[in-house]
């Protein structure tokens, strides 16, 4: 009897088994997270954030603000009693969001200028929010993403550089 060449079902199984192990190690290094990414998905959070509690006010006829500290990325969402600096120090926060550290929220502009380094956005009954662009930087790539806050839509407008 003649045996033809070939593999046996043996030494094909150990060859997929030994494929799949690699395989599922190269996946799991692989970063699926890149700059473009991050940069995106922080500013998607801040963008509902401030959506969320737009919203919130201009619904339950309430004053709300968001306190954004540019050095360390941190949001405080309170509702003070009144539009002032003192009032939201004193409020408790109600929520609290940080942006990833690879992700810098550099520049902060007004049609004022651009803003210091923690600043306040406060949203209250009218639905009017302020005018801002908030511009995001990544610490490892050059990408920019920005985030404008439209004051009369209830929209955010996400552009990239």
């Amino acid at each position: 009897m003649r045996r033809t060449r070939g593999f046996t079902l043996i030494e094909l199984t150990v060859v997929l088994a030994l494929m799949t192990v690699f395989f599922a190690l190269v996946v799991v290094r692989f970063d699926w997270n890149s700059p473009r990414q991050a940069l995106n998905r922080e500013a998607r959070k801040l963008g509902n954030l401030l959506t969320t509690y737009r919203e919130k006010a201009l619904a339950d006829e309430t004053l709300w603000a968001v306190q954004m500290d540019l050095d360390t990325g941190k949001c405080r969402v309170v509702q003070p009693a009144e539009k002032s600096a003192q009032a939201v120090e004193q409020a408790v926060a109600v929520r609290t969001i940080t942006l990833d550290p690879a992700v810098k929220l550099s520049r902060v502009l007004t049609p004022a200028g651009p803003l210091s380094s923690s600043f306040v956005m406060f949203f209250d009954a009218k639905g009017i929010a302020p005018d801002v662009t908030l511009e995001f930087e990544h610490a490892h790539s050059e990408a920019k993403v920005t985030l404008r806050v439209d004051p009369f839509a209830t929209e955010i407008v996400y552009g990239q550089n």
